[in-house]
């Protein structure tokens, strides 16, 4: 099981990701998501979702082994129309991440896909580190994290791709309070509570009319992106800098960005 899931007090369903060493996003994941995130919009027991990680990271980003072979394809549309990170930015609930540990590339897409993002005061690093890999972002990634980030932000998130310590992510918009370690459950859970306490019809269509450019832009037939993605993949460069970002020798489905092989500020390792 790649979600674990468990309810809380005023109607809160949070689910942790548990696919250790890193919790990478394969196909897998991503089907497993999109299941855990129609069932809790369907569910009016449901009043809010929270989404965890698990050990030293909230995801590291993509699956490596998975991209270097024939799960490239469903990888190339990562927050799709059919996506399951994109069916976690629709749901019409609140929606916060828990974020405990590494968020990075394609793991920072899953943290945007979430209404509001808690993170710990602790030595991680949060990026969306894409363009200094030499990955184009698929549009529907790059439309959820334009989304959540001011004009500004944008730009040095998405253009400079430098990873941030958790204040730092903070400065620029990647993530909305950062609490001390030991505060972070409760204090995640107790802001799903606080805003699941709103109508649920009213929230979603707020939600809705808040992203209603990005979903058109989503859902138009973009393939610049999509294609440039598949193509970064059959680069050996490109490929060679992944697993550099990783640290040589470790295990391919350690995703992007573990610790000894995250990208740093300027795309250097930590």
């Amino acid at each position: 099981m790649h979600v674990h899931r468990s309810e809380h007090e005023g109607g809160v369903r949070l689910l942790r990701i548990e696919r250790p060493p890193a919790n990478a996003i394969n196909g897998e994941f991503l089907q497993a998501l999109h299941a855990e995130a129609a069932a809790a919009d369907d569910d009016p027991s449901v009043r809010a979702l929270v989404v965890a990680g698990s050990g030293r990271f909230f995801s590291a980003g993509l699956d490596l082994k998975e991209m270097s072979g024939g799960g490239r394809e469903m990888l190339a549309t990562l927050g799709g129309a059919n996506d399951g990170i994109h069916r976690l930015w629709r749901v019409g609930k609140p929606t916060i991440a828990m974020v405990g540990g590494h968020a990075l590339a394609g793991g920072a897409i899953l943290m945007l896909a979430c209404d509001f993002r808690i993170a710990a005061r602790a030595p991680f690093r949060i990026g969306v580190t894409e363009t200094a890999l030499g990955l184009p972002l698929p549009n529907g990634a790059f439309q959820i994290a334009r989304h959540a980030l001011a004009h500004g932000d944008a730009r040095r998130v998405l253009l400079r791709a430098e990873s941030f310590s958790p204040d730092d992510a903070l400065s620029v918009g990647l993530v909305d309070e950062v609490v001390e370690p030991d505060a972070l459950e409760a204090r995640t859970l107790a802001l799903a509570a606080e805003v699941g306490r709103h109508p649920s019809a009213a929230y979603g269509f707020q939600k809705y009319k808040l992203q209603a450019e990005a979903e058109a832009w989503i859902r138009q037939p973009v393939e610049a992106g999509t294609g440039r993605f598949r193509e970064a993949l059959s680069d050996p460069a490109v490929f060679a800098r992944l697993l550099a970002a990783r640290g040589e020798g470790r295990p391919a489905e350690s995703g992007l960005g573990a610790p000894g092989g995250g990208l740093g500020p300027r795309g250097k390792k930590d």
